[in-house]
């Protein structure tokens, strides 16, 4: 019952002239959209593909931006190196220098240690026993 009223009522909507206008006037933009989609379609990607060579563009710049910078870094991270390898070699010259100096001095130390031992040594059998006083008596004069 719902379905046939229904079905009455859109036959009488179809035969009405301002819907009939109206549908022929939706599926004639929907037409004119469906051409200019197209046409859109190919603006932008015309368009698309210039933002892509743009952004290609831009990238190999950054890339060559960032290996530059890199080799920089690199050319002055050697050179630290370099020096700081070089100031490490003069302490290590340094270094030996002192530590050939100390153990001149240590020898020469030592020497006169065993020296000052050896002459205490000899001295303390040098020593002779401290004499005894001697009494004196003391003769009774008359």
């Amino acid at each position: 019952m719902a379905t046939t009223s229904v079905q009455k009522f859109l036959n009488q909507l179809s035969r009405n002239k301002n819907v009939q206008s109206f549908v022929n006037e939706f599926n004639r933009l929907g037409g004119e959209l469906s051409k200019r989609g197209h046409e859109l379609g190919k603006m932008w990607a015309a368009e698309k593909t210039k933002t892509i060579h743009e952004a290609q563009k831009r990238y190999t710049q950054v890339v060559k931006a960032v290996n530059a910078s890199q080799k920089q870094l690199a050319r002055e991270v050697n050179k630290a190196l370099g020096k700081i390898q070089k100031s490490a070699e003069q302490v290590e010259k340094g270094l030996e220098t002192y530590r050939k100096k100390a153990l001149v001095q240590k020898n020469r130390a030592q020497k006169v240690i065993k020296s000052q031992l050896k002459s205490k040594k000899v001295t303390g059998a040098r020593k002779k026993t401290a004499k005894k006083a001697r009494r004196v008596s003391k003769k009774a004069t008359r």
